[in-house]
């Protein structure tokens, strides 16, 4: 199964990314054409997994992943390019409007218990200051350890957006395998900061404390769910 943002093996570790919003009244017909598209030119090569985004401004919104893929790949030629680009001009572009494209690149030291399948996601973005992204994801780095000396059954995928001269930016995709009910208790777990402070003391927790808000320009967050009826098979 593709990840939502990511499970990938080491050299293809990039992924693009495409937000579609279907024009009003188009939903129907968006999704009609879209599997027809999928089914021509997405179930052999380039395979696609689509979640629907349920929250936020975006609500509606379809997210469509697709890859991994290597830099070596993107020097492949596409196979009927011409043909594929003039279905999406004319089956699917009059339907939508492109909300954001990118590309992402998975982080495997970010990441933890990456094969955990789920159908609800709750996805942040955390756009960094100019200059910081290294100190930001070295702490997630060690918090993620933490987390796996715990043995902790959390789900997280996390990946950097963008090429050079983007804004620095971590996305990061909980995986909710026992559904919404999962974030009941909120964020802060007692038993993650008592293990964190045994593996690196009282002053790195704090110093934490600091770097997760001091270092942080932006975040926001929504829910997605898959839509396997909309993804290759």
């Amino acid at each position: 199964m593709m990840a939502s943002l990511l499970v990938i093996g080491q050299g293809s570790t990039i992924y693009r990314v495409n937000i579609l919003k279907p024009k009003p009244g188009m939903r129907d017909a968006f999704e009609a054409s879209w599997k027809l598209h999928l089914n021509a030119y997405h179930q052999t090569t380039r395979k696609m997994r689509v979640n629907q985004i349920t929250s936020g401004p975006n609500a509606g919104a379809y997210k469509l992943i697709e890859g991994p893929f290597s830099y070596a790949d993107m020097d492949m030629p596409e196979t009927n390019a011409k043909v594929h680009r003039t279905d999406l001009d004319k089956t699917i572009g009059p339907k939508t409007e492109q909300i954001d494209n990118y590309y992402a690149y998975y982080r495997d030291s970010l990441s933890i218990n990456t094969d955990t399948q789920a159908e609800k996601f709750l996805v942040s973005a955390t756009v960094l200051k100019n200059g910081k992204m290294g100190d930001y994801l070295a702490e997630v780095s060690r918090g993620v350890k933490v987390q796996k000396k715990m043995n902790s059954t959390v789900s997280t995928i996390r990946s950097v957006r963008g090429f050079a001269g983007s804004k620095p930016t971590l996305i990061s995709v909980l995986r909710l395998k026992d559904g919404y009910k999962q974030l009941e208790g909120g964020p802060n777990n007692p038993e993650f900061r008592k293990n964190y402070i045994e593996t690196y003391g009282q002053e790195a927790w704090d110093n934490r404390l600091k770097i997760m808000v001091d270092l942080v320009e932006d975040q926001s967050m929504h829910f997605e769910v898959l839509r396997a009826d909309l993804s290759s098979k």
